[in-house]
């Protein structure tokens, strides 16, 4: 169970993205493919070759570096079996192994941080609960913030085997939200009830995450959860994590200065073309649901 910020002021929930977003981390991730290609007898490759395929999920990753082990499954030492089915899934599990392996002994090897993040997630997190949404396998997310020294920072963490649903699925934003909810402070928790006492007429945001909104004649108390989702928002480079945000009905924000270089496809409610101008954009996003909240908690 993630923990709350001792005495910290619930002024928001804003998720980031990790690879492309808050760090460049491809040459590393490309690294470590060429290196198990080598172990397992493999040609080499140039490492910018691998680039497009180390950012978008491992699964993608394993296929598009390692093809010839779904091929030939007796280049992993596997033996074949009854169906293509569960080959693909052994070729799958061993890969996994031996890139996890490679890549956790050369995780920052060039792994940098983009310029202006370490200032702009301290100044976040000083003002925000932060939560981290990427589908980089939980435990390789977590050693490496450890090692860039941003892990205290978040205090929701989701990677893409961290639930069952990975991006664009809304299903770890709404899981956050309802985790937060059960974390925050007693004193956080009553001022944020008062304000669930108002009414939540005219809203454009379904509540649940889902599809369709209140009619302007709903009058009744909002939960900590609705209060909580209407001051989330969601930032990174990708369509994934674009819709994710549309998906969960939360604010996003697409960061321009990462992996993509044209906008997706999906809309977002701001732009950011350095991280520096996340901590700018993000109070803008929010002012408006601040505003209505000191109007409604005396």
């Amino acid at each position: 169970m993630p923990e709350a910020s001792e005495g910290k002021e619930f002024q928001g929930l804003i998720f980031l993205d990790l690879d492309g977003t808050i760090e460049d981390s491809r040459l590393d991730m490309a690294g470590s493919a060429n290196r198990v290609r080598k172990q397992l007898g493999l040609q080499q490759k140039e490492v910018e070759s691998f680039f497009p395929f180390v950012m978008k999920g491992m699964e993608y990753l394993y296929r598009q570096c390692f093809p010839e082990c779904f091929q030939d499954p007796g280049i992993l030492g596997l033996e074949p079996e009854a169906t293509e089915q569960s080959s693909e899934l052994s070729a799958l599990q061993s890969l996994a192994l031996l890139y996890h392996r490679d890549y956790s002994e050369h995780i920052v090897q060039h792994t940098r941080m983009y310029p202006n993040m370490p200032e702009a997630l301290k100044e976040l997190h000083g003002r925000y609960y932060l939560g981290l949404y990427t589908n980089k396998p939980e435990s390789l997310s977590r050693l490496l913030l450890s090692a860039l020294g941003i892990l205290e920072y978040f205090e929701l963490l989701y990677g893409g085997d961290t639930l069952a649903e990975s991006k664009p699925s809304a299903l770890p934003i709404n899981t956050g939200i309802q985790s937060l909810a059960g974390i925050l402070p007693e004193a956080e928790r009553s001022r944020l009830t008062k304000e669930g006492q108002t009414s939540m007429q005219g809203t454009d945001r379904n509540p649940d995450g889902g599809s369709g909104s209140l009619s302007p004649a709903t009058e009744r108390p909002a939960t900590l959860p609705e209060l909580i989702r209407k001051r989330t928002v969601m930032v990174g480079d990708s369509g994934g994590d674009l819709q994710a945000a549309r998906q969960a009905n939360v604010k996003s924000v697409w960061a321009s200065y990462g992996y993509y270089a044209d906008q997706p496809d999906s809309p977002a409610d701001a732009v950011a073309s350095s991280p520096s101008e996340l901590v700018h954009i993000i109070p803008e996003l929010l002012q408006g649901e601040g505003d209505a909240m000191r109007r409604a908690v005396p």
